[in-house]
C-alpha cells in the first residue's frame, strides 16, 4: 500500500482511539501495513503537528493532538445523556417484556401432557357429575324456591329486623325517661322491673 494510504489509516487510527501509542502498539493495531511505512507516517505526522511525540529513554510514545479535536458542546452532550437515559428505560421495558416471555415458557413447557389433561378432565367430568347428581337430588325433595318467594321472605325479614329496632328505641326511651328520677342506676331500674337487653341475652339486631 502507499505512503498516503498508510498516514492517513494512522492518522483515522489515532483520532478514533485517542490516547497514547508506542510504535509496536500501532503496527499490532495495522496489520495490513508494515513497520517501515507506519514508522514513516509518524514521523510526518509529527513534523505535521497532526500527533505529538513523546520519547521515553529509548520508547517513543505517541498521541493524537488534543487541539485538533472538536470543540466541547455542552448542548451536545446533554442531548446525548437524554438520549441515554431514553434507552436505558426503553431497555428496561424490554427486560421486563423478556422476563414475562421467559415466564410464560416456563408455563408452558412445565404445563400437563396430553395424557396428564386427559387424566384431569376425567377427574373434573367426575366432579361435575357429582354436583349434577346433588342437584338432581335436592330437585327431587319438593318444588324449588322461586323467586319471587325470595325477594317476598327478604322483605318480611327487613319489616321484622326494622320493627325489633323501632320497638326497643322506644323501650330504651321510656326507660330513660324513668331512670332520670329513679332513686338507683339505670342498670338497676332495668333489674327492678325484671327487663333484659337483647345484650344481656347475647342477642345483636342482624343487618
Amino acid at each position: 500500500m502507499s505512503n498516503s494510504s498508510c498516514r492517513d489509516d494512522v492518522l483515522k487510527f489515532f483520532e478514533k482511539e485517542n490516547r497514547p501509542f508506542s510504535l509496536v502498539d500501532i503496527c499490532g493495531a495495522l496489520k495490513n501495513h508494515g513497520k517501515t511505512a507506519i514508522s514513516k507516517a509518524l514521523d510526518d505526522l509529527s513534523e505535521e503537528g497532526l500527533i505529538k511525540e513523546k520519547a521515553y529513554g529509548k520508547q517513543k510514545v505517541y498521541v493524537y493532538d488534543q487541539t485538533k479535536l472538536p470543540l466541547f458542546d455542552e448542548n451536545e452532550l446533554r442531548k446525548m445523556e437524554a438520549q441515554g437515559a431514553n434507552l436505558s428505560v426503553e431497555l428496561a421495558e424490554e427486560q421486563k417484556k423478556l422476563k414475562s416471555v421467559v415466564e410464560e415458557l416456563k408455563k408452558v413447557t412445565s404445563s400437563l401432557t396430553k395424557e396428564e389433561a386427559e387424566k384431569e378432565l376425567i377427574q373434573v367430568n367426575e366432579k361435575l357429575n357429582k354436583v349434577k347428581a346433588e342437584v338432581t337430588a335436592l330437585k327431587s325433595k319438593g318444588p324449588g324456591i322461586t323467586e319471587a318467594d325470595l325477594r317476598s321472605v327478604s322483605e318480611g325479614r327487613r319489616k321484622m329486623i326494622n320493627e325489633w329496632k323501632k320497638r326497643k328505641r322506644i323501650a330504651m326511651n321510656i326507660i330513660d325517661a324513668v331512670a332520670e328520677s329513679y332513686p338507683s342506676s339505670k342498670k338497676q331500674l332495668m333489674s327492678d322491673i325484671g327487663i333484659e337487653t337483647d345484650e344481656d341475652c347475647g342477642v345483636s339486631i342482624p343487618n
